[in-house]
């Protein structure tokens, strides 16, 4: 036995490595490990002699023929960006029931024809045919190519023929449509609200944020703000439309944004709008995120109003009639911009008794914990009862935004000066400001008010102010 197999080594030109028991009865033949077992789960008796060859014409040196596609072949479309590639598994040219591993490989057909390697495995041969799935998601709406050859101790059989697929648009994105401002609309705000019906969507793409764009010109070479918000929320905006067919759509099925910066008096702007998933989204069966950016509904116009029209209408942000505050308020509120609801009218019937602030913990503590009414106004789940708010003079110009939800009878956040700008729902500019040691800042807490006014009362605390450590 041991003369035979060199000289099979000799002939071959190959090196072949065979483990010798050292008993008389030697003559066992040698068997591959694991890969080739026979489906059924016993084991092939062979030689090397019966599966390895010299190199042939296309490189293989396994005797053994080329696997067949079956599936996705033909330029099928696929509906999911890590699909199954199935073959007819190879056969050996001299023995029957050995099972040889199969190496896979997947290219991408880039627009100029040329192949692009994304993605190669070896996997176990199965019974009669052979599956693998894409383990990293392909391109959207791309075609593909893919082929498969057997292999065994470094040894490999001939490629199969090309097989061809094409993954397919799993998720559509239609265009949002303009709401508000209507069309032409003289607006008496320099921070005007912009509100859409969502748009439809096709598919699932995770979660969904609408972006908003303002710019002085049709074509948006000249933008003045780029403004981003979750799909069906509204920034703590309470502007409900007024008609037959704008109230006929659940809040939800609206997003809402307020410009974040002062737009000039008695100017033209234009606004439109688009979905997207920002952060992008996973596919049934994907491993990795895909993104997925809908079409930008068609641009709709304003007109910013004069200024003495802008001030009878109060700019005060997002909503709400403007007060001055009460005597315990440490701070003109009338002189405050509103980034989320007014609340400088509601009825004062807390009092700020303390706080700690620095980081961490920030804690308000007043007069009313635990007495208002609780609920999900958050929409996350969590039962709270209240909003703190932050008041920053920046330029100038005092800014009033929601800070942190308070769960019911809470009054302390796990958070730090760089928290804030994390945590004020997108409110610029205070989206990007930190306190520094020495600063002034505002705080008060008021029953939910980031989303509008929420639930059976609407109450504040007073506001104190107080300087960063």
């Amino acid at each position: 036995m041991l003369e035979r197999l060199r000289i099979v080594s000799i002939r071959l030109g190959i090196l072949v490595l065979v483990a010798v028991p050292l008993a008389c009865d030697s003559s066992s033949p040698t068997t591959p490990s694991g890969p080739s077992a026979v489906a059924g789960g016993g084991t092939v008796a062979f030689s090397a002699a019966d599966v390895l060859a010299a190199a042939a014409e296309d490189g293989s040196t396994l005797k053994v023929s080329a696997p067949v596609p079956q599936s996705p072949i033909a330029n099928t479309e696929v509906e999911v960006l890590t699909p199954t590639l199935t073959v007819v598994n190879s056969e050996s040219q001299f023995i029957s029931g050995v099972n040889f591993p199969q190496e896979f490989q997947v290219y991408r057909v880039e627009g100029n024809g040329i192949l692009t390697p994304v993605e190669s495995g070896i996997v176990p041969q199965g019974a009669g045919v052979t599956s693998y799935v894409v383990q990293a998601p392909l391109v959207d709406d791309t075609p593909h190519q893919w082929k498969v050859r057997a292999s065994f101790d470094g040894a490999f059989g001939p490629w199969s023929e090309m097989a061809a697929f094409r993954t397919k648009v799993l998720v559509t994105i239609f265009e949002p449509t303009p709401l508000q401002p209507a069309p032409g609309e003289v607006v008496d705000s320099i921070r005007p609200v912009l509100e859409v019906k969502n748009p439809q969507i096709d598919g699932d793409p995770g979660l969904v944020f609408i972006e908003f764009q303002v710019a002085t010109d049709s074509n948006f070479q000249d933008m003045v703000a780029i403004l981003s918000e979750e799909m069906g929320q509204h920034a703590g905006i309470d502007t409900p439309l007024t008609g037959p067919a704008q109230s006929a759509l659940a809040r939800e099925e609206k997003t809402s944004a307020q410009v974040s910066v002062d737009l000039d008096h008695e100017t033209v702007y234009f606004w439109r709008a688009r979905g997207t998933n920002g952060a992008p989204s996973t596919f049934p069966g994907a491993a990795a995120p895909v993104s997925v950016t809908g079409e930008f509904s068609a641009a709709s116009f304003f007109e910013t109003g004069a200024e003495a029209v802008v001030n009878a209408g109060g700019s005060s942000g997002g909503g709400g009639s403007a007060s001055s505050g009460t005597a315990d308020d440490e701070l003109d509120l009338s002189a405050v911009t509103w980034l989320h609801h007014n609340v400088s009218s509601w009825p004062q019937t807390a009092t700020i008794t303390s706080t700690t602030v620095g980081g961490p913990p920030i804690c308000i503590n007043h007069t009313k914990v635990g007495q208002w009414p609780t609920g999900d106004f958050s929409g996350s789940g969590a039962i709270v009862d209240s909003n703190v708010w932050v008041f920053a003079n920046i330029g100038g110009t005092w800014y009033a935004a929601t800070w942190e939800w308070l769960r019911a009878g809470t009054t302390c956040k796990d958070f730090r000066a760089s928290d804030f700008q994390t945590h004020v729902n997108g409110a610029a500019p205070l989206s990007s400001w930190t306190p520094r040691s020495g600063e002034q800042i505002g705080l008060m807490v008021s029953t939910p008010a980031r989303l509008g006014p929420n639930g059976p009362v609407n109450e504040r605390s007073n506001v104190v102010l107080r300087n960063w450590p």
